[in-house]
């Protein structure tokens, strides 16, 4: 009790002094007994959290919860960020229920009027300046307003979170709960306003809400490392690269008191996962087609997510020094319509191509050979690699002396490998789950005393912007 008592101390003396904290936040932050974190990624979010009576014992034991893909065996550490609603425009679900569910009303023709959106937040990435008015598009060009999609997807998110709480047999109640929003880095004032807003929207009081950025979650993650005591060393530069729908870069320098000083940041969306993804569907192409897989799409959407679920595991997975083939399951049905549209079988069209040698149909089963599988990633990780030659370039190479590895991308051996024989002489940190850095970062930041000294400083604006967000 006395530690949070100096942290309730602490945490006062700051936030007085700070324009961006009221009383109840104040009271709010000293009352709580656990802290949530909600992160809407651009492919995949989530939500993690843990108690204050076990943070005092262990910082890093935060829960997430699991999440079902296509079947029982695929758990998901997040789940897909796609929004369905009614024809109506109520909210009916999120993530693979709503991809499993709009699937199945494609296949029933059964769609028309219903609203799919489909990684939300990629058409915002680059809307610094969010605003009440600012819309998006569903798959089918349907408008609606950005701030009732983020809405629905943080109630979403916080009524599962109290589903999850209530089936443990927790007894809580969502008013001693502090929660924290992930931010992207590049969002400005109006951009943050708009989450507040959506929060509260979705339930969530102002005196319980803290907002954090993404690279500022990653390092708050990081400097909780039992090896890395002195992270904060005043003069230390760190590149965060985080990997995911789209490749966002942040460098940040250690001040003199601790605080974080932003030096660069850049998104890029030609280098992120879902460019591999791209390579493996033009090679689905040469074999199948354009028209078969845009049949398969139309007619059976849940057989066409499926081929790019059991992909993006083998994606997750796949080591750069694997010399076995790698298996993907075709779905019945797109053989099917490709016999139809060609009147040819997949052996005989294989035959034809400069795959003849390295790629093999057997049953269902289309077994690809590692080389093959490699050039999937070959543009991506080169643009990777370039993208940070450049800042290291802009940086006098030496000055930035760690690579910290972030997003749902970076799980791939692929990745770790090549950057790693890229950088020899820079430290490249990832955990078990680079997945979850950002999510578990924005608990350890509602969680932890730290965040009163460590603010986020941007250069162009020389104000901090961390834990006042």
């Amino acid at each position: 009790m006395l530690v949070f008592l100096l942290i309730a101390i602490a945490f006062t003396v700051y936030a007085l002094s700070s324009s961006s904290f009221d009383i109840e936040q104040i009271m709010s932050f000293s009352t709580s007994v656990m802290v949530a974190a909600i992160d809407l990624g651009t492919v995949l979010s989530g939500y993690a959290f843990s108690f204050r009576y076990e943070f005092e014992k262990d910082p890093l034991k935060i829960m997430t919860s699991n999440w079902i893909g296509g079947s029982p065996s695929l758990p998901y550490i997040k789940t897909p960020s796609v929004v369905l609603l009614k024809p109506n425009k109520t909210f009916h679900a999120f993530g693979c229920e709503a991809e499993n569910k709009y699937a199945s009303l494609v296949e029933d023709n059964e769609h028309e009027g219903w609203l799919y959106f489909k990684r939300f937040k990629m058409t915002l990435h680059q809307n610094k300046s969010l605003k009440r008015t600012t819309t998006i598009k569903d798959v089918n060009g349907e408008e609606m307003p950005a701030m009732t999609i983020f809405t629905m997807a943080i109630k979403y998110f916080k009524d599962h979170l109290m589903g999850t709480l209530k089936s443990r047999v927790v007894n809580i109640t969502e008013d001693v709960i502090l929660w924290v929003l992930t931010v992207p880095a590049i969002w400005d004032d109006g951009a943050k306003q708009f989450m507040r807003e959506a929060a509260a929207e979705a339930g969530i009081l102002r005196e319980q809400l803290l907002l954090v950025s993404e690279p500022e979650a990653a390092i708050f993650y990081y400097s909780h490392f039992p090896m890395e005591t002195n992270f904060f060393e005043p003069g230390t530069k760190y590149m965060v690269l985080d990997l995911g729908g789209t490749c966002d870069t942040t460098v940040v320098e250690v001040q003199s008191n601790q605080s974080l000083r932003e030096l660069h940041h850049v998104t890029d969306f030609a280098l992120a996962g879902t460019k591999v993804d791209d390579a493996f569907y033009q090679f689905l192409a040469k074999l199948f087609g354009n028209d078969v897989l845009s049949t398969l799409k139309d007619e059976n959407m849940d057989d066409y997510i499926a081929i790019f679920r059991e992909f993006e595991l083998k994606k997750l997975t796949f080591k750069p020094e694997s010399e076995t083939k790698v298996t993907i399951i075709l779905p019945f049905r797109l053989l099917e319509i490709f016999e139809e549209q060609t009147e040819e079988t997949l052996i005989e069209v294989l035959q034809q191509t400069r795959y003849a040698e390295t790629v093999q149909f057997i049953g269902d089963r289309l077994r690809i050979r590692p080389e093959i599988f490699k050039e999937f990633f070959s543009h991506t990780l080169q643009g990777i690699i370039q993208h940070i030659t450049e800042i290291m370039q802009s940086f006098q190479g030496e000055s930035v002396s760690k690579i910290l590895l972030v997003g749902d991308f970076s799980n791939s051996p692929m990745v770790l490998n090549a950057i790693k024989e890229s950088f020899p002489n820079k430290t490249v940190t990832t955990p078990a789950d680079p997945g979850l850095v950002v999510l578990k970062g924005a608990v350890l930041f509602g969680q932890t005393p730290r965040t009163v000294s460590c603010r986020f400083i941007r250069t162009s604006t020389a104000v901090s912007s961390g834990i006042g967000m």
